[in-house]
């Protein structure tokens, strides 16, 4: 457990912190105790008196740490919180000089004790073991008020970070609904302008790839054997819409249940492989796809052919597929993920590997 919450167990747990101050008052009252049997000279009168004092301390504590400090130590009150401890350190010390000398002249001490209550009485200031003690009473507080706006900030930090991540990662999603969807009818509406009497059954298969990008995609995490089922099903509306123009193989090696990946992750690779590595005008295409996965790891592989252009298809400006997942990647495995993207003149290949899962 870090300090940080072991700070937050005690300060934020309400027993914790009852315990921490009945202990941490009961050790210090009974200061006294232990320096009377240290120093057997000095008088029960002299323990008494000493006990006093201390209780004033507790009772300048809690309005001080839970009122005073809470209300005025900001940049804006900060005068009056400086007055207010100008004020605080003033009564105190004339509160306690006012006991002493009373006490001094109404009960008895002896030699050891007189010599201890003496430095106060006749300079009229205050003695400065005792002053130190007061210290403790103002600095106590302010360094939990220290401590809890530290790790205050640093809770709204985090849940900012937090926020801008989500928001990015639900906006690098809400991306991919429209992009998939524009590039599938546009795929359709070709083939309808060529009176292609595939179109009708691609509608179906793209309004089941619609059905679970709408009511399977709204988590952070989906089964990988859901998104596995959903590549394979955009691979079958590729087939319908290339036939014999491309071969296609999708091998999977290893067990994928009880894993979870960010939904539509990996689809940006199949759909950017088919968009720009199969086209009829240059013959015979080729797509390949794998996916391995063991206990901690999945390795997704994606390999194309190109046509033979002269052209780097798949940088085309406009593109946001690839340029999405990289983002979310980034996101949500900053340190447990290699993306490498190998493009030569006639194999363009995409190997990403997720560790740690």
């Amino acid at each position: 457990m870090t300090f940080q919450e072991r700070y937050k167990k005690i300060f934020k747990t309400k027993q914790f912190r009852v315990l921490l101050h009945v202990g941490f008052w009961s050790f210090y009252l009974s200061l006294p105790i232990f320096q009377y049997f240290a120093y057997t000279t000095f008088s029960n009168n002299w323990i008494i008196l000493i006990t006093v004092i201390n209780l004033i301390y507790v009772a300048y504590y809690y309005p001080f740490a839970y009122y005073v400090t809470p209300k005025f130590f900001n940049a804006r009150k900060m005068h009056f919180f400086i007055l207010s401890l100008l004020a605080l350190y003033v009564s105190f010390f004339y509160l306690c000089l006012y006991i002493e000398k009373y006490a001094v002249a109404n009960y008895t001490f002896n030699e050891a004790d007189m010599g201890f209550l003496s430095q106060a009485v006749q300079r009229q200031v205050y003695y400065l073991p005792e002053f130190l003690q007061v210290i403790i009473v103002t600095a106590i507080p302010l360094s939990l008020k220290f401590m809890r706006r530290f790790y205050k900030l640093q809770d709204e930090k985090s849940n900012l970070e937090k926020l801008n991540t989500n928001l990015e990662l639900n906006f690098l999603k809400s991306q991919l609904n429209p992009h998939f969807l524009f590039n599938s009818l546009n795929n359709i509406y070709s083939l309808a302008l060529q009176k292609n009497d595939k179109a009708p059954e691609m509608i179906i298969k793209l309004s089941d790839l619609m059905r679970y990008m709408l009511y399977e995609c709204n988590v952070e995490k989906s089964d990988l054997e859901k998104e596995v089922t959903f590549m394979k099903d955009y691979i079958d509306l590729e087939k319908i819409r290339h036939g014999e123009n491309v071969e296609i193989d999708f091998i999977i090696d290893g067990d994928l249940k009880n894993k979870k990946i960010p939904p539509l992750l990996l689809i940006p690779f199949v759909e950017n492989a088919f968009k720009h590595g199969v086209n009829a005008q240059f013959g015979k295409s080729w797509v390949k796809f794998k996916l391995a996965a063991n206990a901690t790891t999945i390795q997704f592989i994606s390999e194309n052919n190109k046509p033979f252009n002269g052209i780097s298809v798949h940088t085309k400006p406009g593109g946001i597929g690839i340029e999405n997942v990289k983002k979310r990647l980034e996101l949500i495995y900053p340190a447990k993920h290699t993306l490498h993207i190998d493009e030569q003149n006639s194999i363009y290949k995409v190997d990403l590997e997720i560790k740690n899962l």
